[in-house]
């Protein structure tokens, strides 16, 4: 069997879930990517094999120096050109990489491109803040890849611009977010809770720390109300430690709530449910800022959700996030928060049946599952491989 490409910067948790699934189904995963900052160990149990230079940045002079310095990772980089794969799956961000290799791989086999995030469905006007490289990267995939996923609602497509909807008319599409991995399951007794040895409730928001992009509201507000009831707040960035400054904005420089704020450094996607399972609900909760669309508002959707289920967390989300919100509503597996200002957050946690909401939790995940929606994806791919 012709082996799957997956290209990116650095591998997502998409990317290792979606390519763990295909690989128990027989299939060859095979990862390009070009940054560095990802454990090779860690995802070679999803990729059969895993092509990357090691750059350790994208600035030109930057790329030149390394591949002077090393030279066998980069011949060795040099072997994607060679692929010619079943299929090419080419996520962004960034959209001008995945361009570039729905471009290189062109006359070799079919290419699919995963926006993950669009950019010209989110934001009223894209120029005003994004390069134009990202610009052109997203309408060339767009134009000139075989067909598209998507992570939430369909409807999503209608909010780009015209002529990029008429590019994409005709193409395949299909929705396949990121579900949860069986493998990464967790079931965590009552005891080994953090809320069990002191008696106080942890929330945990375990992803992107979007201060600092013109697209989100402020986290610091809705933090900090969070800790002003009295909550634990756990946060984990992928991106990198949330500095000093964010901390004290999120407190607001208060010593007594500097101490229900806790950092943490992401581990390693195998671990990671079982680091969160010892927190008692996850948050997945998006502000969007005047510069959104408003029909963006109702279908951001991130990796939190299925990491939150495998670890056997209730979720937290805002009524903004239609899709998921209602997601979370209709299988009972969390609350759904009216305002930004989280006023009455606490005296909703004490009200709900916290076991109830768990074992909800619990079946819904195997339900929602890679495994559960896996052949409903190789069909896909059959189809556009023939």
């Amino acid at each position: 069997m012709k082996p799957i490409v997956f290209t990116q910067l650095k591998p997502s948790f998409w990317q290792f879930k979606t390519a763990l699934a295909l690989k128990n189904k027989g299939f060859k995963p095979i990862l390009v990517c070009l940054l560095e900052k990802f454990d090779k160990k860690e995802y070679s149990k999803a990729f059969d094999e895993i092509i990357c230079p090691g750059l350790t940045s994208l600035k030109p002079w930057r790329v030149l120096e390394h591949l002077i310095k090393h030279p066998i990772k980069s011949i060795s980089f040099l072997r994607f050109m060679f692929l010619f794969p079943e299929i090419v799956i080419a996520e962004a961000p960034p959209h001008y990489l995945s361009a570039f290799f729905i471009w290189w791989f062109k006359y070799k086999c079919p290419r699919i491109y995963f926006p993950y995030d669009m950019i010209s469905s989110r934001y009223k006007t894209p120029e005003k803040y994004l390069a134009k490289r990202e610009l052109w990267g997203e309408k060339y995939a767009f134009k000139n890849c075989n067909a598209i996923l998507y992570k939430s609602a369909d409807y999503e497509f209608k909010l780009l611009p015209e002529d990029i909807q008429a590019s994409i008319k005709n193409k395949p599409k299909f929705g396949f977010p990121s579900y949860t991995q069986s493998e990464l399951f967790t079931i965590s007794d009552i005891r080994d809770k953090l809320s069990y040895k002191d008696k106080e409730i942890h929330l945990v928001n375990a992803g992107t720390f979007t201060e600092g992009s013109p697209l989100y509201r402020s986290m610091y507000e809705y933090f900090y109300n969070i800790l002003k009831q009295g909550f634990h707040l756990h946060l984990y960035s992928p991106d990198g430690a949330i500095s000093e400054t964010h901390k004290r904005n999120i407190t607001k420089d208060e010593q007594e709530l500097a101490g229900r704020l806790h950092i943490h450094p992401f581990s390693p996607v195998d671990k990671f449910s079982e680091e969160l399972s010892k927190y008692d609900y996850g948050i997945n909760m998006i502000y969007f800022s005047d510069i959104a669309k408003e029909g963006a508002k109702e279908i951001a959707a991130t990796n939190k959700l299925a990491s939150y289920l495998e670890a056997g967390l209730p979720i937290l989300v805002n009524k903004q996030l239609k899709y998921f919100a209602d997601l979370v509503q209709k299988n009972k597996i969390g609350l759904v928060i009216e305002d930004w200002n989280l006023s009455d957050l606490k005296s909703k946690i004490k009200k709900e049946n916290y076991a109830q909401l768990v074992r909800n939790v619990i079946k819904f995940r195997d339900k929602y599952s890679m495994e559960n929606n896996i052949n409903k994806f190789i069909k896909f791919i059959n189809k556009l491989s023939k």
